[in-house]
C-alpha cells in the first residue's frame, strides 16, 4: 500500500516552537508526521516480517437511551364518577400527554370488575398527543367494584421484557385491594415503579396501596377533593404528575406560575416571567394553561410576549402562528417550535356572564392560569439514532492497493442532530 510523502508546503505552515499540545505531546512533530512515522505505516522495503491479516467487514456498535416509558391504569367504577372526579382526571391527563417528551411509550389500562388495555404502548410525537388522549376513556362504568390486580397483572404482562416502566395507578375504590404482595414483586422483577393516586384522600388513604408504592419503588399520592371545584382538583392532580414525571426521568417540565381568580369575574388580567437565570426558565417550551368550568365561557384569551407581540386564541403574534387548543374546560397555548422569549409576558382573559346554576356551595367554580416550561433538548418526534456508513470512493470501483479507501460513520439522532461524543468501531 503506498502512503504519500510529506508535501514540505504544509511544514512551512508549522510553528515546532509553539506552546501547543502537539508541539508538547508529538516532540515539535506535525500531526502528518506522528501518523506516518508510526509502525504500522512503516513503507521500508523488508516485507519478510511483515504479516497479512484476513479482511474482515467493518462492525458498528453504539447505545441509544432508553426512551421513557410510562402505564397509566385508570380505575373506572362508579366511585371515580362521584362529583366532578372523572372530569378532573381527563383534564389532568390531558396535561400530561402534552408533557412527555417526544418519544416516550405510554399505554392505558382501565378496569371495572375486568381490565382492559385502551392503548398498547405506543411512542409520543407532537402530532399525535391529542389523539392518544383520546384513548381515555370518556366515561365510567357502572360496576360498583374494582378489580385492581387484574389491571396491575394485565399491565405487568403487557411489559414484557421491557423493563424500567413506571405505573401511574390512579384508583378510588373502597376495596380493599387483594394480592398486592405478589403484584409488589412481579413489578420489581421488571424494574417497574408503581406510583398509587388514591382518591379519596386522608383518613381513607389505603395504608396496602402506601406499601405497594414503597416494595415497587415508587410512591404514594393522596388527591384531597373535599370541597374543590373541577378545576382546583384538575390542578392537584396535574402537580402530582409532574412529580412523577420528575421522579422518573419521564420529563422535565416545571410549574413557573399559577394563579387563581374568581369565576365571577369578567376580565382578569396577570403576569409571569421567563428567566434565563432560573433554571426552569427562559430558552425552554412553555405551556400557557387557562383552566375554567366551562371552556365556552372563554370569550378571549390573549398573551402578550416581553417584546409586545400579542398572541390572540387563533390569531398571530409577532413570532409567528400561536394557535390555542380549547378542549374540556381548558384553553392551552403549547409553544413547541422553538425557545420562548425571556422577560415578563402578559395574559389577559374576558369570560361571558356565568350561566345560572353552575355554582354550588361545596365546590364554587373558579378559573385559574399556571405556566409550565419544559427545558429545551433536541427538536425530533423521536429520540432514534440512525448511523450512516460510506466511504471516500463513492460508489466507484478502486484499487485499495493504489488509491486508500476511507470509511466515513455519520452518527445522527432524529433527523439531522449529530451526537456528540460517540465511538463508532
Amino acid at each position: 500500500m503506498h502512503f504519500p510523502t510529506i508535501d514540505p508546503q504544509l511544514l512551512f505552515f508549522l510553528s515546532r516552537r509553539a506552546p501547543t499540545k502537539q508541539n508538547l505531546l508529538c516532540h515539535e512533530s506535525s500531526a502528518i508526521e506522528t501518523i506516518l512515522n508510526h509502525p504500522d505505516f512503516d513503507q521500508s522495503e523488508d516485507t519478510n516480517n511483515r504479516t497479512t491479516l484476513p479482511y474482515s467487514s467493518p462492525s458498528f456498535s453504539f447505545f441509544t437511551p432508553r426512551p421513557p416509558r410510562i402505564s397509566l391504569v385508570l380505575e373506572r367504577t362508579s366511585s371515580m364518577g362521584e362529583g366532578h372526579r372523572w372530569t378532573a382526571v381527563k383534564r389532568a391527563l390531558f396535561r400530561l400527554f402534552q408533557l412527555l417528551p417526544s418519544g416516550a411509550e405510554v399505554s392505558v389500562v382501565t378496569f371495572g370488575k375486568e381490565a382492559r388495555t385502551d392503548l398498547p404502548p405506543t411512542p409520543v410525537r407532537d402530532g399525535e398527543r391529542e389523539g392518544l388522549h383520546g384513548r381515555v376513556p370518556r366515561k365510567t362504568l357502572p360496576d360498583r367494584l374494582g378489580c385492581l390486580y387484574c389491571a396491575l397483572n394485565l399491565t405487568l404482562e403487557s411489559m414484557q421484557e421491557q423493563e424500567g416502566a413506571a405505573v401511574l395507578l390512579l384508583t378510588g375504590s373502597p376495596r380493599r385491594p387483594q394480592l398486592l404482595g405478589a403484584l409488589a414483586a412481579a413489578a420489581a422483577a421488571r424494574d417497574a415503579a408503581v406510583f398509587p393516586v388514591v382518591f379519596p384522600a386522608a383518613d381513607a388513604f389505603p395504608e396496602v396501596v402506601s406499601r405497594l408504592a414503597a416494595a415497587a419503588g415508587g410512591k404514594a399520592y393522596a388527591v384531597a377533593e373535599e370541597g374543590a371545584s373541577v378545576v382546583e382538583t384538575a390542578g392537584r392532580l396535574t402537580d402530582v404528575f409532574l412529580d412523577i414525571l420528575r421522579r422518573t426521568g419521564a420529563g422535565n417540565a416545571q410549574k413557573v406560575h399559577h394563579s387563581s381568580h374568581p369565576a365571577s369575574a369578567a376580565e382578569f388580567a396577570g403576569t409571569f416571567t421567563l428567566a434565563s437565570d432560573n433554571d426552569h426558565g427562559g430558552g425552554a417550551r412553555s405551556t400557557v394553561t387557562l383552566s375554567v368550568d366551562d371552556e365556552e365561557r372563554v370569550e378571549r384569551f390573549d398573551l402578550t410576549s416581553p417584546s409586545g407581540g400579542r398572541r390572540r386564541d387563533g390569531g398571530v403574534g409577532e413570532r409567528g402562528r400561536l394557535f390555542a387548543k380549547f378542549e374540556d374546560g381548558m384553553v392551552v397555548y403549547s409553544h413547541r417550535g422553538g425557545e420562548d422569549e425571556e422577560g415578563i409576558w402578559t395574559y389577559r382573559a374576558k369570560l361571558y356572564p356565568q350561566s345560572n346554576g353552575i355554582a354550588s356551595p361545596a365546590s364554587p367554580p373558579s378559573v385559574s392560569v399556571d405556566v409550565v416550561t419544559v427545558e429545551s433538548g433536541p427538536s425530533s418526534d423521536s429520540p432514534s439514532v440512525s448511523l450512516e456508513s460510506f466511504t471516500s470512493a463513492g460508489t466507484e470501483e478502486v484499487d485499495v492497493y493504489k488509491q486508500p479507501v476511507v470509511i466515513y460513520a455519520r452518527l445522527t439522532q432524529g433527523s439531522h442532530l449529530p451526537v456528540l461524543r460517540a465511538r463508532v468501531r
